[in-house]
C-alpha cells in the first residue's frame, strides 16, 4: 500500500494501481497520472506540469507544494536540468529514487 504520510502523485502502473487504495493510502489531493511515455524522465516532467497547475502557488498561494519525492526513477542529468528549469534547487538521492525541493 502506498504510504499516506503526504499527498501522492503517482504514475498509473500495474504496481501502483495494486498499491493504491484512496480510502487508506492516499491523503487529500492525491492522484494517479496516466503515463505519456515509457520513459521515466518524461513521466516525471509530465506529472510535474499537472502538479504545478493544481498544487502550485497559483492554486494554493498560502501553502503550495515545496518539493517532490520521486520513487522508481533515478535523477538523470537530463531530468535534473528539467527540474532546475522549473525552479528546483536542492536534490538528494534516496534508496528508491530522489527528492527535489525548491
Amino acid at each position: 500500500m502506498l504510504d499516506a504520510r503526504m499527498s501522492i502523485w503517482a504514475v498509473k502502473s500495474p504496481a501502483n494501481e495494486s498499491a493504491w487504495d484512496p480510502a487508506k493510502s492516499a491523503r487529500e489531493n492525491s492522484a494517479l497520472f496516466k503515463p505519456d511515455s515509457v520513459d521515466a524522465d518524461d513521466n516525471v516532467v509530465a506529472a510535474l506540469v499537472d502538479i504545478d497547475e493544481h498544487f502550485g502557488v497559483h492554486s494554493f498561494p498560502s501553502n503550495p507544494y515545496v518539493g517532490i519525492l520521486v520513487i522508481g526513477a533515478p535523477l538523470s542529468a537530463g531530468l535534473k536540468t528539467e527540474l532546475e528549469e522549473n525552479g528546483f534547487k536542492h536534490f538528494s538521492q534516496t534508496d528508491q529514487g530522489f527528492e527535489a525541493r525548491f
